[in-house]
């Protein structure tokens, strides 16, 4: 490869890498949707400029929106927007919509995590589970020692190797 192929290819490539990703949805641009959004929010805004764009994903619903970020180039204030369809859709009202749709879940579905949700949706009479909790079990195991004074520990923890201490009385 000559060297004005390859610094024609490095101008390609750098071109590409400054250029902002094409992400659309729906009918229409999305960023001249949220481009006008902006401009009517926000009046006598007109050096707003494309700088980044990206699909967004709700956490619950798994609706996709476009999201964009505008750099205002007079003061260099970032502005975003999202579009969802032919609507533009503010940081602010998009939180409004993912407050709604965690306030329709269940109080499982608002903890559970979005693949927990699809496994008991599968199988919704029994999903393994395991937690890992935060907690001091200092009390709880003071109180067992207290309770059953004759097993022995090993540490903070009974010693199990004798079978019969399942069915034996103090």
């Amino acid at each position: 490869m000559g060297g004005r192929s390859r610094r024609l290819l490095v101008l390609l490539a750098a071109l590409a890498i400054s250029m902002p990703p094409q992400v659309s949805f729906g009918a229409g641009d999305p960023a001249s949707i949220a481009l006008a959004r902006l401009q009517s929010d926000l009046p006598g805004a007109v050096g707003l400029s494309l700088a980044y764009a990206a699909a967004y994903t709700l956490p619950v619903s798994g609706g996709r929106l476009w999201a964009g970020k505008f750099v205002d180039e007079a003061t260099g204030a970032i502005r975003i927007m999202y579009v969802d369809g032919s609507h533009a859709v503010s940081p602010a009202e998009l939180a409004a919509r993912e407050r709604e749709e965690l306030a329709a879940l269940s109080p499982f579905e608002r903890k559970a995590d979005r693949a927990l949700r699809e496994a008991r949706a599968r199988a919704p009479s029994a999903v393994a589970l395991s937690l890992w909790l935060d907690a001091d079990p200092g009390p709880a195991v003071a109180a067992v020692r207290a309770r059953y004074g004759w097993i022995s520990w090993i540490g903070d923890r009974p010693n199990t190797d004798d079978p019969t201490l399942g069915t034996r009385r103090r």
